[in-house]
């Protein structure tokens, strides 16, 4: 699957059926005969198909497929295979409610041997949000992958003494059993007659700070017996661990249970665990931490238990002096004659507003229309952060949805909750959708919202129940229908779920600006630069430009909007125009792009401003942290400078300027052991054109152009699509609200609202850049103004040109970076903005 989509094919009808095993037990993918073309579908073209109903997904019920389809297919069948069942049966009317609208049942209510943390992954991948899902199929197998061998391992602490005093070994020290190289002991018992055998090695010297690190053979071993436990627990017994001598009933005197065997802490944290005599006898027991990690204590050390009586063990973490990250301790309960157990501790030491947790009770409301019984949902916000939390929440533009409190602060170790409620009296049987995003800040940090992606909620109105009919003939006139909304719902709306039937043509969301300050921010005021944006690791990265001394820079720097800092990846160095050398030349307006199957950047000419172009290939790995010459001359685009997309599977380059003039020609770039350009267009219709604006629809896999400077040196207001299927077109804008012609703007693409956003550009005859937000939405095809200005109305975004706008749908916000305010030198800028 992965590599389908890696080459733009979704399958549309993963399935059981559709696994087959071939003659080496290989497991292929088959049937893919209603699979699409992502670069070239559309809606319309899908209309009417949907997949097998068991496993469709709720975006492919409501025609909008897309990878994330596959992805919850998948998950569909692990939760059969784990299981034995569908999350949602029934009906076809049953199914589809299901998918598009309940909570999948846990998974651990059927079958209770599964792990949390594996559940939790199948959960994540049945979000009914296609963005809530895992980034694509590889994440979501390694995530898989993760929680199998995470919970197989965090058993095997809790049970290894137990297992292995059945193996008698003669030592004068208790063995440690991932230290001393045994193998793992659980064994998968399918019938209560089956024979039970234990594995062990002579157990070699080894350091033993190693313990909680498991070779990676014991860690394949556990994930293989992880899966016989799973799959094979639909027989008489099911798979079960040989965990101790009272698996058949017979448990030998003392013994004691544990009400769990793991404790995960959050910073500064207590959680307890009940311990239960159930010996015939009093009990003495102890607890022990191994290896005395300063950052735990327990309540008590030890005690004595009358029979059947409990005590609970409270674990408290202090993370004073820890680095951000998760530290690990193990504490064992022993006893006179008591196997010795084990519970395995963690505590995650997060910072700042990383340690806000939010916990939301449910997304979907439903209610039948005059219901005077209205649902309620609820979120807590939790704050380890250590400091105080000041949030507030921001909705779409949606009238229905009500939270209280909407704002407040809250003190570190404390919580607060939030009520949501609905107010749906004016609207009428329907699907609504509402976007909440919950914003924190810390005396010291940059707002940021609290969760990593906005909360949808989704409102469904059934229609009232039909009157009997001798109730209708009654002189009782029956009451009058509920009018129409007069605006309808508008704001954001997630891919794949429909609002109102009444006009519902998508809107502008209202943006927010806010401006980013941090310590670690380059100093260097600089204009003419590249930026590129790494959605699956959450980093922006900028290169070049030219500062207010009009020298040209080649420096490498990284953004993190979690901890909204700056890192400096490579210094700006002084080279030779004319050679490659180890590092690109100091330049400006080069084409950079993130390629996102190779994990690096590549960034392709440029110029010095003085007449010199550009036309060497370059490629940067956050990895290795250096750059590589793909090709330092000779390229088949020639030198230039021009504007670059991304696509997803290739690099698009685009018209540009040279010593000959300003330029037409398409080309593309594939990445690879064979990396290659090709040209695909020796010209395009929308004519010569430099310093045009270039942006990516991932959604429609479409390209757009705006503006540019012409060869005749005029400045179109023009808007230009381009698809490997239609080619090229000009859009027909509706309605006289537009942005004028200008060069040297900056544009991207909103893909959490399917929103054209254009930022600055120089305007003909005008002294200062421009200070509008644009916003072109495609259904509409129409402009907004979408600036977001201060209380005053004006511009909260200073004016700006050859500046950079990226959007991050991991993050849901742009982020906008320098540029100049005036010539390309003087008035340059330094400052970082995200637009919410």
């Amino acid at each position: 699957l992965q590599y389908a989509h890696e080459h733009d094919i979704i399958h549309l009808d993963v399935k059981p059926a559709n696994l087959l095993l071939d003659a080496e037990d290989r497991v292929m993918l088959a049937d893919f005969g209603v699979s699409t073309l992502l670069e070239g579908y559309t809606h319309a073209s899908l209309r009417g198909y949907v997949g097998t109903p068991l496993y469709t997904a709720p975006e492919q019920w409501l025609e909008q497929p897309r990878a994330a389809s596959d992805q919850y297919a998948l998950a569909v069948t692990c939760y059969q295979l784990l299981t034995g069942r569908v999350p949602f049966i029934g009906n076809l009317y049953s199914i589809m409610h299901g998918h598009i609208q309940e909570v999948p049942p846990p998974l651990r209510s059927f079958q209770a041997q599964i792990p949390t943390e594996v559940e939790d992954v199948i959960l994540r991948a049945l979000a009914k949000d296609p963005a809530a899902r895992y980034p694509d199929i590889r994440t979501f197998a390694q995530a898989y992958r993760a929680a199998v061998e995470q919970a197989a391992y965090a058993t095997y602490l809790a049970t290894s003494d137990d297992l292995l005093s059945a193996t008698h070994i003669p030592t004068t020290e208790k063995p440690d059993p991932v230290e001393d190289g045994l193998l793992h002991p659980l064994v998968a018992i399918t019938s209560p007659h089956a024979h039970v055998e234990t594995m062990t090695a002579s157990p070699p010297t080894k350091h033993r700070s190693a313990r909680l690190h498991p070779p990676h053979g014991i860690k394949r071993t556990l994930t293989l017996l992880l899966f016989a436990l799973l799959l094979l627990s639909g027989g008489t017994f099911g798979a079960t661990y040989a965990v101790n001598s009272c698996t058949f009933g017979s448990c030998p005197h003392p013994s004691l249970t544990l009400s769990n065997t793991t404790v995960h802490l959050l910073n500064d944290e207590t959680q307890t665990i009940q311990l239960r005599n159930t010996s015939k006898g009093d009990l003495h027991w102890s607890a022990t931490l191994e290896g005395s990690p300063s950052w735990l204590t327990l309540s008590s050390s030890g005690g004595l238990l009358h029979t059947n009586q409990a005590y609970t063990l409270a674990f408290r973490s202090h993370s004073d002096g820890l680095p951000s990250g998760t530290n690990t301790a193990l504490v064992i309960i022993t006893g006179p004659g008591l196997i010795p157990q084990y519970i395995a501790v963690t505590v995650q030491v997060q910072a700042e507003l990383n340690a806000v947790h939010v916990n939301v009770s449910g997304t979907t409301f439903a209610v039948q229309q005059g219901s005077p019984n209205l649902p309620t949902q609820t979120i807590t916000i939790t704050n380890h952060s250590g400091q105080s939390l000041s949030w507030w929440s921001m909705y779409s533009q949606q009238s229905w949805l009500i939270v209280s409190p909407d704002q407040g602060t809250l003190a570190n170790g404390a919580s607060t909750l939030l009520s949501v409620t609905i107010s749906a009296q004016t609207l009428v049987p329907n699907t609504y959708v509402a976007q909440l995003t919950l914003l924190g800040k810390l005396p010291q940090t940059s707002t940021i919202p609290l969760t990593d992606n906005a909360l949808i909620f989704t409102l469904k109105i059934t229609a009232a129940p039909s009157l009997p009919s001798a109730i209708i003939a009654s002189p009782t006139p029956a009451p009058a229908p509920l009018p129409l909304p007069t605006t309808p719902p508008t704001g954001p709306v997630p891919a794949g779920i429909p609002t109102a039937t009444t006009p519902s043509l998508p809107q502008v969301p209202n943006y927010a600006a806010l401006p980013l300050s941090s310590t670690s921010a380059p100093i260097t005021l600089r204009a003419g630069h590249s930026m590129a944006w790494d959605e699956k690791n959450g980093r922006l990265y900028l290169f070049g430009g030219i500062d207010d001394n009009s020298d040209l820079q080649n420096d490498l720097w990284s953004y993190n909007p979690v901890t909204n800092s700056w890192k400096q990846l490579l210094p700006t160095t002084t080279k030779v125009a004319s050679t490659c050398g180890n590092i690109p030349t100091g330049r400006i307006n080069a084409a950079m792009v993130w390629d996102t199957l190779d994990q690096q950047l590549l960034l392709y000419g440029g110029t010095d401003g003085n007449g010199h172009y550009f036309g060497d290939f370059w490629s940067y790995t956050p990895i290795s942290n250096s750059w590589h010459t793909l090709q330092c001359s000779n390229n088949p685009p020639g030198m230039r400078v021009s504007s670059a997309v991304w696509t997803g599977h290739q690099m698009l380059l685009l018209d540009g300027i040279n010593t000959n003039g300003i330029l037409a020609d398409f080309w593309s770039y594939t990445p690879g052991p064979h990396g290659n350009w090709q040209q695909i267009a020796t010209t395009t219709p929308p004519g010569p054109r430099a310093y045009n604006a270039l942006a990516w629809d991932s959604l429609d896999s479409r390209l757009y152009l705006f503006g540019g400077i012409t060869s005749s040196t005029s400045l179109p207001a023009d808007l230009w699509s381009y698809t490997n299927k239609t080619g090229w077109l000009q859009i027909s804008i509706t309605g006289t609200t537009r942005p004028a012609g200008r060069q040297q703007a900056s544009m991207a693409w909103d893909s959490t609202h399917n929103v054209l956003l254009v930022m600055g550009g120089w305007i003909g005859g005008q002294a200062l850049p421009d200070a509008t937000l644009w916003a072109f939405t495609p259904v509409q095809n129409a402009w907004d103004n979408a600036t977001p200005t201060d209380s005053n109305g004006n511009a909260l975004i200073p004016a700006r040109a050859a500046t950079s706008i990226l959007w991050s749908d991991k993050f849901q916000r742009a982020f906008i970076y320098a540029g100049t305010s005036s010539s390309i030198v003087q008035g340059t800028l330094n400052d970082l903005w995200e637009l919410l």
